[in-house]
């Protein structure tokens, strides 16, 4: 097949690299990310979001502990900031369980929802108002609006990620930071299935993600458009209220390997978790 340019960083070094009955992935062989060619439609992925999409990865029981883990991850953000609160945006908020825990630490908040199932949800559960749009820029936030945009498994599902970041720029106050997370993929369970002839068999790839991203093409993303990285890191087993009672992965097998692992980073090693990166906002000098 020929090569395609990468959406990411505009390299012409972009071959075939996965293909199975429900899509096909290019990979860049300069920044190391993984995209959907052909796109599917917009139709296709509303008819997914549109059903019981949220409901299926975070059902009814694991919220309590979503909300611990936003309230670690907004403690760690509070101590970037120096103790300050002030104006916080959630993009894609799901469920509502950031904002819920921003608002218990007194931050003004502002939620961006795509899926108007869960804007509903979060309405009529947590009597919070969520802005409901396919891109951010029509929300129309005024310019340095906010003190921190959070983010999380949001990106790899976007059709223009570096729109998006651009967007996140300009409404962010100096100094104001941005939290990324999206889904990592396996490293060594990845190299092992390829000696052995099957591509990739330890990583699902799912039709509703556009985009695999590496932490080069996070980098790069984010760097490209203004943002001087603060740090970046691998969350997941033994990350604080991470998978210990399944926000996010759910199986026995899962739940096992968590308890026999306790804080050792597995993942580190086999690939897994979470790729997270905070960038920040140069300040006005």
């Amino acid at each position: 097949m020929n090569s395609i340019k990468c959406p990411i960083c505009g390299s012409n070094k972009s071959s075939h690299y996965f293909s199975n009955e429900a899509l096909t992935l290019y990979k860049c062989k300069n920044c190391g990310v993984k995209f959907q060619h052909p796109m599917p439609t917009p139709e296709a992925l509303d008819k997914i979001y549109s059903s019981n999409y949220h409901d299926f990865y975070y059902p009814e029981r694991v919220l309590d502990e979503q909300k611990r883990l936003f309230h670690y991850r907004l403690n760690m953000l509070e101590r970037l900031k120096n103790g300050g609160k002030g104006n916080l945006l959630d993009i894609g908020n799901g469920k509502g369980m950031f904002l819920k825990a921003a608002s218990e630490r007194g931050w003004s908040y502002v939620g961006q929802e795509f899926s108007a199932r869960a804007a509903q949800y979060v309405k009529d559960h947590l009597g919070i108002d969520t802005i409901v749009c396919n891109h951010l820029s029509e929300a129309n936030f005024n310019p340095e609006s906010f003190d921190i945009v959070h983010m999380s498994h949001v990106l790899e599902h976007l059709y223009n990620p570096e729109q998006t970041i651009r967007e996140i720029y300009r409404i962010l106050k100096p100094g104001g930071l941005f939290y990324c997370e999206v889904p990592r993929q396996s490293n060594l369970l990845n190299f092992l299935s390829n000696l052995f002839g099957k591509k990739d068999f330890g990583f699902d790839y799912k039709f509703v993600h556009l985009f695999v991203f590496s932490m080069l093409s996070l980098r790069f993303l984010l760097e490209q458009s203004g943002f001087e990285i603060l740090s970046t890191w691998i969350e997941g087993v033994g990350s604080p209220h991470r998978y210990i009672r399944g926000v996010h992965y759910t199986s026995y097998w899962t739940h096992l390997i968590t308890k026999i692992a306790g804080v050792f980073r597995l993942e580190t090693l086999l690939g897994g978790g979470n790729l997270t990166i905070i960038g920040r906002k140069e300040p006005i000098t």
